[in-house]
């Protein structure tokens, strides 16, 4: 699968998934993925509305679940009103080491892809360093398609705090696609509670979105 191409084909199986074949399934409204996971037994959902090219749209929701110290199970499960198709991606993301003030920590991540013929498997490598008042996050890994070659996929991201919101710049893609940039901003309005909002331009096209993330 080629993500970030704008075509209805992409967006019949839900740009949101689409897009994270770049990258991890990350925690919203990024697309690029940190290296933290839930404390054991803590988990959260997400869910978010996506605006397409051409006026198509897209609804997700992706649970998330740590049932062992520094690893997470999540779901993501997509549908397009406009294009009738359903979605999913599964995803197991292990830390490596935990997270210190002033330094950096990795991470793994693997899954599948589907709902589009054929299944896309992908692994990803993960590194979140803590750096003055901001945050970055490092990705590379690649993506297969069964009985496909494997691509390789990058991205890069920026998180910083700009009053009560969380702001952040990030870069991905993959190799023989146009590069994404995307900007987001994140939001606690209550205990356990983030609304957050997003926007990606890729090869002279838009993806605006909006969602919420849960913790519980």
């Amino acid at each position: 699968m080629t993500c970030f191409r704008w075509t209805p084909r992409a967006a019949a199986v839900g740009c949101a998934l689409a897009a994270l074949c770049a990258a991890a399934q990350a925690g919203r409204p990024l697309l690029v993925d940190d290296a933290n996971v839930n404390e054991v037994g803590a988990g959260h959902v997400e869910a978010w509305h996506e605006r397409m090219p051409g006026g198509a749209t897209a609804w997700t929701v992706a649970p998330a679940y740590a049932p062992w110290k520094a690893v997470e199970l999540s779901v993501a499960h997509a549908r397009s009103a406009s294009w009738q198709r359903d979605v999913r991606r599964l995803q197991a993301k292990i830390q490596l080491a935990e997270p210190r003030d002033g330094g950096c920590h990795p991470a793994i991540a693997f899954g599948a892809f589907e709902g589009d013929d054929p299944t896309t498997r992908f692994a990803i490598g993960i590194v979140t360093c803590d750096i003055a008042s901001g945050a970055l996050h490092l990705n590379i890994g690649g993506s297969r398609e069964s009985g496909g070659t494997t691509v390789p996929t990058y991205g890069a991201a920026w998180e910083q705090p700009v009053g009560p919101l969380v702001g952040h710049v990030e870069w991905l893609g993959q190799r023989h696609a146009p590069a994404t940039i995307a900007i987001g901003l994140r939001r606690d309005v209550v205990k356990h509670l983030q609304l957050d909002a997003s926007v990606a331009r890729n090869a002279g096209q838009t993806l605006f979105s909006v969602g919420f993330k849960s913790q519980f």
